[in-house]
Order: C-alpha cells, then structure tokens, then sequence
C-alpha cells in the first residue's frame, strides 16, 4: 500500500507547488511595486524639503499673513480700492532696493493701480528671457483673510527674493498686474462675479486691458522661452504646470521630483489670452495634496524657485 500511495502524496505537493510558486511572484511583485512607488513618494519629499531650503518658512507666512490678513481684500470696490493701494507699496517695499534690492519700475495700469515690473538680468543677451507673472488683487466678494489670491503674489516675492544676485544666463522678469482676479467669485469657481453687468463688463475690461500691457511689454522686451503665470497655490503638494503651448520649453522639465502636468487650462482667461497673442504662456499653480502638510506653501514655493532656475539657465 505505501508504494501506491507515495506517489499520490507526491503529486499532492507538486500541485501544491504550483500554486505556491505563482501567488508567491505575485505577491512578493506587488510588494515591490509599493515599496518602489513609496521609496518615489519619499524622495519626492526629501526634494521638495530640499528646494524649500531656498526660501524661508518664516518669511512666508509673515508675507501671507500680511497680504491676506492686514492688508486684506484687494480690489476697486472693496474700500474704493485701499487694499491694492496698500498692495502696491508693500510689494515695492519687499522687493524693492532697500529689501531684496530690485529696481522696481510702476507703469500705468488700465485703472489707478500700476503694473509692477523688476528684474534679474542674465549674462546672455542673446537668451530668451523668462517672465514670472501674478496679480494681486482679489475677486470683489473675496472673504477677509482668505489666501487663496495671495498665495501667487507671496510665492513670487519669495522667488524674487531667492534669485536675487545669482547670475543666470536669461534675464528673468517679475511682473505684478493689479487686476486678474476680479472676473472671478471668490466664494466658489464658477460663481459668476459680484456685481451687476457693467462691473462685470468693467472688470472684465481691466483685466484684458492688463494682458494687453503685458504683452506689449514681452514683445519690447525681445525673444522669450516662457511666461510662468502664477495662480492658485493654497492646496497642494507640488507645482502643478499646464499649457496649450505644447513647443514650451517647460515641459521638457517637468514632470519631475518637483511638478505635475495637467491639461486643466481652458477656464484660465490670463494663459489662454497671451497665448492666442503668439506667446508661450504657462499656468503654474498647486496639484491637489494626497496628505496634508502643515505648511504646504513653503516647500511649493521651493520648487518654483527651482523651477524658474532651470528655466533661466536653460537646462
């Protein structure tokens, strides 16, 4: 009996075997694809901790704070327009010569509010120059406090303050425009704008009226590889770029440890504009944060220094 049975244990095993064998390999892969996709999400952070050792936490949120909280909400017909007034001088102080040490240069507006323009001149006078652009001020029914439009302004002061006396072969400009955010409803996306028509129709002049400017000012300027158009940082992780310039030369370094791509530009009237004008506009803002951070704008403005020094030494 024991010779008849030997091979029916055998056999047992064998089947056994086969299915071991395969549950193992998928197990043990499905192991390693966390562990790689893990090891990916933890040194996405050790760079993102990296970059934001260009700028300073501290300053940060003092500037945040300022911007939305003291100076408050920022438009023509919040208080007759005191807080873009207040904006005004509080970005020439931070960047200006005393400061950061910038040139800060105020050309007319389309309303009272100048544009305000500084900037970093590179090495190469034959490299096409980048521009960094936000606005500083804020839809008209912007709740007190509220950061989301101040996020940009900050960030780009914070680049500003980063960059300022390193050398880059292209010059890179800083631009703050006084309207870009009042043709929009600060308490949801796609609210339509407080106000009856004619300020609407208003608003809607002014901001047009501030990318015309701008773009005149690029095309004086002279060839260019990039118009980084600053938005929405108040969540996130990562900087997120989207573009219909599909030439950019953006997207040959992002993505990477420090940005996402997204397709999501069509509702963004500031990008779509300058690039139906013939220039290579961008939208940078912040991807949507899969964790929490306690301070998600500090290593997001890291990563946009980062950013903006790629650019302008053109790696």
């Amino acid at each position: 009996m024991e010779d008849v049975q030997e091979p029916v244990k055998k056999s047992r095993w064998v089947v056994v075997l086969l299915w071991l064998v395969p549950a193992w390999l998928l197990i043990s892969a499905g192991a390693g694809i966390w562990m790689y996709f893990q090891a990916k999400k933890d040194q996405e952070r050790k760079q993102s901790v990296k970059f934001a050792k260009a700028v300073s936490a501290k300053s940060i949120a003092d500037d945040l704070n300022k911007l939305a909280k003291v100076i408050g909400p920022r438009n023509p017909a919040v208080n007759e327009g005191i807080g873009l007034t207040r904006a005004v001088s509080w970005i020439e102080g931070n960047i200006g010569p005393s400061n950061t040490g910038y040139t800060v240069k105020q050309i007319p507006g389309p309303s009272q509010w100048p544009i305000l323009h500084a900037d970093l001149r590179g090495t190469d006078e034959n490299a096409p120059a980048l521009w960094v652009v936000c606005a500083y001020d804020t839809p008209a029914d912007a709740s007190p406090g509220e950061i989301r439009d101040a996020t940009a302004v900050v960030a780009q002061i914070a680049a500003t303050q980063a960059i300022a006396g390193q050398s880059f072969p292209a010059t890179v400009h800083f631009v703050f425009l006084p309207h870009g955010n009042e043709t929009r409803s600060g308490s949801a996306p796609f609210d339509r704008p407080k106000g009856d028509e004619a300020s609407r129709k208003a608003a809607s002049d002014r901001e047009k009226a501030c990318l015309d400017k701008l773009t005149t000012l690029v095309r004086e300027a002279g060839p260019t590889s990039s118009i980084l158009v600053l938005r929405n940082f108040s969540a996130g992780q990562f900087v997120s770029i989207s573009t219909p310039d599909t030439t950019n030369h953006v997207l040959s370094i992002v993505p990477s440890s420090f940005g996402t791509l997204s397709s999501d530009h069509d509702d963004e009237m500031p990008v779509n504009a300058l690039y139906q004008a013939g220039l290579p506009a961008v939208r940078v803002s912040s991807s949507a944060a899969e964790e929490a951070d306690e301070d998600p704008l500090t290593p997001i403005c890291g990563q946009l220094v980062e950013l903006i020094r790629r650019l302008a030494s053109k790696k």
